[in-house]
Formats: structure tokens, sequence, C-alpha cells
């Protein structure tokens, strides 16, 4: 369950359905503490995303420089540039840095503002 979580795909999709089950069930309730609180299970994804390594129990390959392309050797580009097949290992390595990198502080920033304003919504729905 966790590796299907820390992928950056599934956990992406997951997150975005659970944002719109919060909000359609808070606009059906009158409530907006549901989004509230299903934004805590947003920052959730978001942290069990970054530690998708530690998931899947490999690395993210550090950069290395190849003085000839000036190309990082371990990175897709160079693989492509000198022909070569792409190895598994670092198709792994660049979907990790895509959930440390990208996704996770995306989705960590959107559950934060999600949990930090979905109360706030209830004062001004109040009104109307």
């Amino acid at each position: 369950m966790l590796r299907f979580l820390s992928d950056p795909m599934h956990g992406t999709w997951l997150a975005a359905a659970i944002i719109v089950v919060g909000a359609a069930l808070s606009v059906c309730m009158h409530d907006f503490g549901v989004l509230a609180r299903l934004g805590n299970a947003v920052l959730c994804i978001s942290i069990i995303m970054l530690s998708r390594p530690q998931v899947t129990g490999s690395k993210i390959a550090i950069e290395v420089t190849d003085e000839r392309t000036e190309l990082n050797v371990n990175g897709p580009e160079y693989y492509r540039v000198n022909n070569l097949a792409e190895p598994e290992w670092l198709r792994i390595s660049e979907t990790n840095k895509l959930a440390v990198n990208q996704r996770s502080p995306v989705l960590a920033i959107v559950g934060t503002l999600i949990t930090g304003y979905g109360e706030c919504l209830n004062i001004v729905f109040q009104w109307l």
C-alpha cells in the first residue's frame, strides 16, 4: 500500500480524488470542516511520497558530469545522446526525483492550505 501511495502518479490522483470528494461532501453538508479534515489526508500522501526512496528501497542517483558531453551520467539525456538503452535503475531514480522534488512539496502546500482555510470557508458561506 505504501508503494502504491508513494508512486507520483497514483498518489497525485488519489490526492485529487480526496480533494474533489471533500469539496463535494462539504458543499452537500454545508460544512467545510470535512474538507479541512480531508486536507490532512492529502498531507499524509505528501509525506509518504516524500519518503518514496525508503519505501521502495532505492536511492536517488547523484549528479556526475561527463567531461566529454558535459551531461549528467546518471540522467536520461546522457543515454539518449549516446544512443544507449536507459537502465531500469535510472527510471526508478527519475521517478523518485519526481516524487520527492516536485509532487510531494506541491501536495504538502495544497494540503496545508486546505487544512488551514477549510474552516474559514464556513464563515464565508455562512453569510451567503
